[in-house]
């Protein structure tokens, strides 16, 4: 699954600029990183969506040394963010992030949107074997 394919099928009707920087093009990526990344991408345009009434998204993915960045950022109504959220999709989010030996990180306050930044370490690939594959 392609992060950009997956921001076009679920942003629909939603302005985005989606921006990538750093080497991002097929490595080889262990499954159990992208079985992280991956959700953690759709529970974040899946809040826009469903939560924000966002106009506009803007998402940047970036490889810098030995780490994945992935930043979405919108311009919706925002949250109180104290910590308690009803349902499981930040805490789930957090809990894949750490599991990668990442972090996740919110920002927002009402009326100005919300940033959601994920920095996870990308694995070593020299004793897995597999194909290279497109994460972006």
């Amino acid at each position: 699954i392609c992060l950009s394919e997956t921001a076009r099928a679920m942003l629909q009707g939603v302005s985005y600029r989606f921006e990538t920087s750093g080497e991002l093009g097929a490595q080889l990526l262990p499954l159990e990183f992208r079985r992280n990344v991956v959700p953690i991408f759709k529970e974040a345009l899946h809040n826009v969506v469903k939560h924000a009434q966002a106009t506009e998204v803007q998402i940047q993915a970036c490889r810098s040394g030995g780490w994945f960045e992935l930043c979405v950022k919108d311009n919706g109504r925002g949250f109180a963010d104290n910590g308690n959220f009803p349902g499981n999709g930040l805490k789930n989010m957090r809990r894949r992030a750490a599991e990668m030996g990442g972090r996740l990180e919110t920002t927002s306050e009402p009326g100005k949107g919300c940033t959601v930044r994920l920095s996870a370490p990308i694995p070593q690939t020299r004793d897995w074997k597999g194909f290279p594959v497109a994460l972006i």
